[in-house]
């Protein structure tokens, strides 16, 4: 089984990126009908005779599949099992923790609504700020954006809003 969760992860990282090429609907042909496999290798993983690293690795390169097949309590599960994991490693991936607390607190959204999502936009905002990843620095202002519309006062709400215009910390001037 070891090998089939490998092959997994290595080819859900590479398919990543075709998304951003590939329209969905022909991405979703080619890789959807995986789910089973995809499910098989991280319940191996997970297991206690399995690899919680090869498990987290191959959960934040599947993310884009549970989300254009609208799996999100999949997702939501899927995701905090390898969070999980991650906590109990000493070699911690901040890259793919951030990845993960996105992919929580997208599915958390459309789970359970707004106010569950806070704790993994936050920590996904402070580690893509240390990352100086500007993506999912926008994807974690995005969502706490979203959690303050229906949590906080306006101002909050502008204050974020700022901050996803103006990424640099500057006032935005019109041109």
């Amino acid at each position: 089984m070891r090998r089939h969760a490998e092959y997994y992860r290595d080819l859900f990282e590479r398919v990543e990126v075709e998304l951003q090429t590939r329209p969905a609907s022909e991405w979703l042909a080619a890789y959807g009908h995986r789910i089973d496999n995809l499910r098989a290798a991280l319940n191996w993983a997970f297991s206690p005779s399995g690899d919680a690293s090869i498990g987290a690795a191959l959960t934040t390169a599947a993310v884009p599949l549970w989300m254009h097949l609208s799996l999100m309590e999949e997702c939501r599960g899927r995701a905090e099992r390898a969070l999980a994991a991650i906590a109990a490693d000493a070699n911690r991936d901040a890259r793919r923790e951030m990845k993960l607390r996105a992919a929580l607190g997208l599915s958390l959204l459309q789970t359970k609504g707004p106010m569950s999502t806070a704790a993994a936009w936050t920590k996904s905002l402070e580690i893509a700020e240390s990352l100086d990843d500007a993506e999912y620095r926008l994807r974690s202002l995005w969502g706490l954006w979203t959690f303050s519309t229906r949590q906080r006062s306006a101002s909050d709400c502008s204050g974020i809003g700022a901050k996803i215009l103006c990424p640099g910390g500057g006032a935005a001037r019109p041109e």
